[in-house]
């Protein structure tokens, strides 16, 4: 492991867990459990719980080389590039959506293309079904530019989301992520923020309802316009 700035960083393949010691001597472990990670930044630890004895590093159960993943890419020139942030999705399905959503915004005109690439990790379970389709947990969840509107997520997802921020909207039938992710024009031409939005339709069962006005569970309204600068002519629409 290495020691920086107060902070163990494991190495590849390797995390940090509770021990017996930390759970019976540091208070703010004691409802974590032993031989699991205390958050979920178990990659990290610091400086005084490794010196201390109340979390050490350990192999990552299922720890797997070479497995195969899926990168979103274009080419300018001889260089490659990744869309948006580099990430390599676990499913092809997941970079075949990622790629859809990205090959929506106005302003991005190259050439996405789906390389295959390998990556270690922990191969993914499998998911939980709901009347046919997959749900969405911590495992299987690549971000929600990798998600389509209809697809189901478990509440503890949902909860993960409401508590990043205070939530927009916070009902059974209409929970909203608190940052705003686009905007659109209403039916009466006003433009309007939109915010990830969730409905629930079972128990522990959420829907994902795409990007909605605030207190809405269903996406409406046009394309707030989009105009390349340096050319009046050649007008185009951002994604809602």
């Amino acid at each position: 492991m290495e020691l920086r700035n107060s902070w163990y960083k494991a190495e590849k393949g390797k995390h940090f867990v509770l021990t017996e010691k930390g759970k019976e001597e540091c208070a703010s472990y004691k409802y974590k459990t032993v031989g699991e990670p205390v958050d979920e930044y178990d990659y990290e630890a610091v400086e005084w719980s490794v010196d201390n004895g109340y979390v050490i590093e350990t192999d990552i159960p299922g720890w797997t080389k070479g497995l195969k993943g899926y990168e979103v890419v274009y080419y300018n020139g001889e260089y490659r590039l990744s869309a948006g942030n580099p990430q390599i999705f676990p499913t092809r399905k997941a970079a075949e959506v990622y790629k859809k959503h990205y090959e929506a915004y106005a302003w991005f005109d190259e050439d996405l293309v789906i390389e295959e690439v390998e990556y270690d990790g922990v191969s993914l379970s499998e998911p939980k079904m709901y009347k046919g389709k997959e749900v969405v947990d911590k495992e299987h969840y690549f971000g929600l530019d990798t998600h389509e509107v209809g697809e189901y997520f478990t509440e503890d997802m949902v909860d993960f989301f409401m508590d990043l921020l205070p939530p927009a909207c916070m009902r059974s039938n209409c929970s909203q992520i608190g940052e705003p992710c686009s905007s659109r024009i209403d039916e009466n031409g006003e433009e309007r923020t939109t915010y990830s939005t969730f409905k629930k339709v079972d128990e522990e069962i959420w829907e994902y309802c795409g990007d909605c006005f605030r207190g809405e569970n269903y996406m409406h309204g046009k394309d707030v316009p989009y105009v390349r600068q340096g050319d009046d002519t050649d007008v185009k629409y951002q994604m809602g």
